[in-house]
């Protein structure tokens, strides 16, 4: 699996959030979104804010595929997550985040 460098990954979410105008105190809910965000931007420009370094997404073409369709596939799972909470289901809901995170991510204790 490519990766993409921090700034750039950095500077995406904050243009996300310049263009949103607000957070959620829910971080699951904001997790989500920014999944189904970056699913899409991993193809345009990534500017430098700081206007030193220009354009700062040069991943090739296939990489930027195979991140996109990695959040594609993350984002559907923490939409699986939140509806297995919405329906009181806590666990299925940890082990649906589990699969985004790892296995460091905590597991249910209920």
């Amino acid at each position: 699996m490519p990766s993409m460098g921090s700034y750039s990954l950095e500077c995406l979410i904050l243009e996300y959030y310049e263009t949103k105008g607000s957070c959620s105190k829910w971080i699951d809910m904001e997790v989500k979104a920014l999944l189904g965000h970056l699913a899409g931007a991993i193809y345009r420009p990534i500017y430098d804010p700081k206007n030193i370094q220009g354009d700062l997404n040069i991943l090739p073409y296939a990489e930027k595929l195979k991140i996109s369709r990695r959040a594609r596939t993350d984002y559907e799972t923490a939409v699986a997550a939140r509806n297995k909470e919405e329906a009181g289901d806590q666990k299925a809901a940890i082990n649906k985040w589990k699969e985004i995170f790892g296995s460091e991510f905590p597991s249910y204790t209920g």
